[in-house]
């Protein structure tokens, strides 16, 4: 999965994304205090990191 596919599904669930230097921060209105990180770099996010942030989403 590349950034850009979790990138959607995190959106779609409504979560808030917002930019930063290497990673991008992640924020839902609905659960205040929790933050998810998420790489951007080139190429595939390791399988085990997308599946941590979309277990940490609640979308798995």
């Amino acid at each position: 999965m590349n950034y850009r596919e979790l990138r959607k599904k995190l959106q779609g669930a409504g979560w808030i994304i917002t930019g930063g230097s290497s990673h991008d921060k992640a924020i839902h209105p609905e659960k205040p205090g929790e933050l998810i990180a998420i790489p951007r770099h080139k190429g595939e996010v390791p399988i085990g990191t997308a599946n941590a942030i979309l277990k940490s989403a609640g979308l798995k």
